[in-house]
């Protein structure tokens, strides 16, 4: 692997002296760097930005409600970030084949979630 690497690699006029190099300069993975080799041939949008790709969601679909208790969020997201916990956190809880431990331990999260919200709405 490492004598495939260290290969002289042009990116648009610019010589470094393996992909790794390459991937550094440009702020990109070396398996950017292989993958675009491979995929297009050649190193021209290495770095710019112009893959397409955008954060988050990505398959242009909208995201799905999610309803745990009495609450509901717009996405598995917004109630990751609510409760503030990750994402694969809170998918781990609500697909269907997860252990009754947890899903009572995403109920309980909500509803202590809830009952701040309540107390923050009462002291207004």
């Amino acid at each position: 692997m490492s004598e495939m690497n260290n290969v002289l690699t042009d990116v648009r006029g610019a010589i470094f002296p393996s992909q790794k190099a390459a991937a550094r300069a440009y702020g990109v993975t070396p398996s950017a760097v292989s993958h675009l080799l491979r995929t297009r041939g050649s190193l021209a949008r290495l770095g710019c930005g112009l893959g397409g790709g955008q954060a988050g969601n990505r398959n242009g679909f909208q995201p799905k409600p999610v309803t745990i208790g009495v609450m509901t969020f717009a996405s598995r997201q917004a109630c990751a970030t609510a409760l503030g916990r990750n994402v694969r956190w809170v998918q781990r809880r609500v697909q269907p084949s997860a252990r009754p431990a947890l899903r009572e331990e995403l109920v309980r999260a909500v509803m202590e979630l809830s009952a701040a919200q309540d107390r923050a709405r009462a002291e207004r």
